[in-house]
């Protein structure tokens, strides 16, 4: 049974003086080198869709629905007041009922479940590492050490084409046991960082960082 989400202390939002100094990128050549160019002259990065990643389970955490029929309505009713905050009460009180009704139907729960993994694989994802001469990292990454590791240096301008461009920052945590993550009581950082912070304990040699853009999966020019 995997282990419940642990309230952390760690960020989804850092502050330029809490990050290494430096990051790194491995990749393999392409043969006219191409891609390359485009990449260090034009800025162009590819921000990856989960479903393309090496670990199975990396970004495939399903959250648990489980909560009183309080909490679900109380967080249903904030989302359609959010989202049409004309709607009457009574009318937004309707759709919330028949929404978790609907729910019940275990056809309507995966049919949502399929609504919500989709929406998770149009996050984009771009993997970097503490790390410019790990040898495992320089196999899986960089075509068996025949490829490239790219060094990016952390600048205070980073932060602020994030705060524009809706990408948030974090570092990976390396757990025994992945979490369990409720939808309804988890706060929102908590459940960001469930989804696309936590990875198995025997990947920890990579030292992972991702930026996740929540807008675009695949080339970023800036």
């Amino acid at each position: 049974m995997p282990n419940v989400l642990k309230k952390s202390k760690k960020k989804i939002f850092y502050n330029i003086s809490e990050l290494p100094t430096f990051l790194y990128k491995y990749k393999k050549l392409t043969p006219d080198f191409e891609r390359e160019r485009k990449f260090i002259i034009n800025s162009k990065f590819h921000f990856s869709n989960p479903k393309s990643f090496n670990d199975p389970l990396d970004c495939r955490i399903f959250p648990d629905f489980t909560a009183s029929k309080k909490v679900k309505k109380a967080y249903w009713r904030k989302r359609l007041t959010i989202q049409f905050p004309l709607m009457s009460r009574n009318k937004r009180n309707q759709s919330v009922n028949k929404f978790l009704h609907d729910l019940e139907d275990p056809k309507r729960f995966s049919e949502t479940k399929k609504i919500f993994i989709d929406s998770l694989f149009q996050n984009g994802v771009l993997c970097l590492t503490e790390q410019p001469d790990n040898m495992l990292l320089w196999s899986y990454y960089a075509d068996s050490h025949r490829g490239i590791c790219y060094k990016f240096k952390l600048v205070p301008e980073n932060f602020e084409y994030m705060e524009k461009n809706t990408l948030f920052f974090l570092k990976i945590d390396y757990e025994n046991e992945l979490p369990r993550i409720n939808f309804y009581l988890d706060s929102v950082d908590d459940f960001t960082r469930g989804l696309f912070g936590i990875k198995a304990k025997c990947w920890d040699h990579e030292e992972e960082w991702r930026f996740v853009n929540n807008k675009v999966v695949g080339k970023v020019t800036d």
